[in-house]
């Protein structure tokens, strides 16, 4: 019985064993494929050298390979020694199309690893795009062990996709230490738009001050579609009651005033900080400011444009600099413009940046760094805007004078060197989070002026840092790179019309 009844058993076998051995060639097949284009893909990333942009279009090459092979490239190959903006976006781009569970869980092991930042942080950002559902439970199981800085980017991944999963989680860290990480847990929640949060929300109203005061605001905005600004006995009335019972709790609901609060200095309402009409939210904020010789132009500015485009209070009539009734007065440290004195961009620079630092409260804090060829900065930290201290910075606004070209990214770095210098250092939640940078043209000199470049690197760095940075451009017609340079960090643009005597 026993041969008769192995006779199928063989028979089975003499047939799945010619297909065993084409699945076995099929696989060898597939190595040899995968190994030759590994060894593709490495001559060409190595071809491309010191070119920034031809490393990053020989990664996006790999959009197209097997998911294994390019996650197992880029996180151990290509990254760790990577540090250019241009390639580690590129990297981000091709894992965020990784299907394959066993890629995705790899690219997870790195984002809660202890490795270099341009794999953890790579890996982190690229989760944050990934459709996967592993992709959202590794960024929660990074979530729990990660330092401020990993904790951060970890919560802007999640916040993406906004998995209600992780809310609970997310919830834990809106008290956390660094500034970087709350603002994450606060994006988080404001695309969650879930209504059971805003009494959470409502509870950070009440403890934040400057720039995380106005984005808890902005994210109970997102949430709930109200805006009560930041009236916390409004908010949490609505939490209770909905908009009847906000109604009747807490101030005036009314807009807030523009620019500096009024036309003219009245003596009535408080002027609130503005720089060209933006509102200074933040109370740790860096001026950056162009001094090239470009700045040097005649501009034409008259008082009633100058009101209507900033807010600002102003003094003077032209004639002998005479005050009209009622004009001119501050609260004693507000230094109204003297529109009558702007013959030349820089003296229309000079007088917003003095009359913005005047406007600033006492609880906000401030440095000035200007650029042209080289670049300075007033304290080299920040400074708390006593009286004393808004008049020196005058005194030193000044005596500026313009010089030779414009060293954009020279102005950019110093003011994030306030910030703390590169991305790991013990300054990581110290320093401003808001700057505001002006300039009348692009870049021309310096480490980096090609514009791209910039951008790239700006991106980068605050995707790490979360530092905000609105542009003011002063010329004659609006320039690409000023509002992309604000909008890559999520900051405003105003553009200044500043015409000469013989412009039309």
């Amino acid at each position: 019985m026993r041969g008769p009844a192995l006779l199928p058993a063989l028979l089975l076998g003499s047939l799945l064993l010619p297909a065993a051995r084409a699945g076995e060639r099929d696989a060898k097949a597939e190595k040899a494929a995968e190994k030759a284009a590994e060894k593709a893909f490495l001559e060409a990333f190595q071809v491309a050298g010191p070119d920034d942009r031809a490393r990053a279009k020989a990664v996006e090459t790999l959009k197209d390979a097997p998911d294994g092979l390019k996650a197992s490239l880029l996180l151990q190959k290509v990254l760790p020694k990577e540090d250019a903006p241009a390639v580690l976006t590129a990297a981000v781009g091709v894992l965020r199309g990784l299907k394959d569970e066993s890629a995705v869980k790899a690219v997870a092991e790195e984002a809660r690893g202890k490795g270099p930042w341009s794999v953890r942080g790579t890996a982190i950002e690229a989760l944050g795009g990934m459709e996967p559902p592993a992709a959202a439970e590794g960024l929660v199981r990074a979530l729990k062990d990660a330092d401020a800085r990993g904790a951060s980017n970890v919560l802007f991944a999640l916040a993406e996709r906004h998995p209600p999963s992780a809310l609970e989680e997310v919830k834990k860290l809106l008290g956390h230490l660094a500034w970087q990480v709350r603002l994450g847990a606060l994006e988080y929640l404001a695309r969650l738009k879930d209504p059971k949060t805003v009494p959470v929300l409502v509870d950070r109203l009440e403890e934040e001050e400057g720039r995380l005061k106005h984005e808890v605001v902005e994210a109970l905005k997102s949430v709930t579609g109200k805006d009560y600004k930041a009236d916390a006995a409004k908010w949490r009335a609505f939490a209770e009651g909905g908009e009847e019972a906000a109604a009747k709790a807490g101030g005036p609901s009314g807009p807030e005033p523009a620019g500096g609060g009024r036309a003219v200095a009245t003596g009535a309402a408080p002027v609130e900080p503005t720089y060209y009409g933006q509102k200074v939210y933040s109370d740790k904020v860096v001026f950056v400011i162009d001094l090239s010789l470009s700045m040097n132009a005649e501009m034409v500015i008259d008082r009633e444009m100058l009101v209507r485009e900033t807010g600002a209070v102003t003094s003077g009539t032209g004639a002998e600099g005479a005050k009209p009734p009622g004009e001119g007065k501050g609260d004693g440290e507000i230094m109204p413009i003297e529109w009558w004195k702007i013959r030349t961009r820089v003296d229309f620079a000079k007088a917003q940046l003095k009359y913005a630092v005047s406007t600033l409260k006492r609880g906000q804090a401030f440095d000035i760094v200007w650029f042209s060829d080289s670049v300075k900065a007033w304290q080299g930290r920040l400074t708390v805007a006593q009286p004393v201290v808004k008049i020196r910075a005058a005194e030193w606004i000044d005596a500026l004078k313009c010089e030779a070209g414009t060293n954009s990214w020279g102005g950019l770095t110093k003011a994030l060197n306030l910030v703390g210098r590169g991305t790991e250092d013990e300054n990581y939640s110290r320093g401003a989070d808001t700057l505001y940078f002006m300039s009348d043209g692009e870049p021309s000199l310096g480490d980096i002026k090609d514009k791209e470049q910039i951008l790239d690197a700006i991106d980068r760095i605050h995707k790490v840092r979360r530092v905000k940075i609105h542009v003011v451009q002063i010329g004659t017609s609006p320039m690409p790179f000023m509002r992309r340079l604000a909008a890559v960090t999520g900051g405003d643009y105003k553009f200044f019309n500043a015409k000469g005597p013989n412009d039309k």
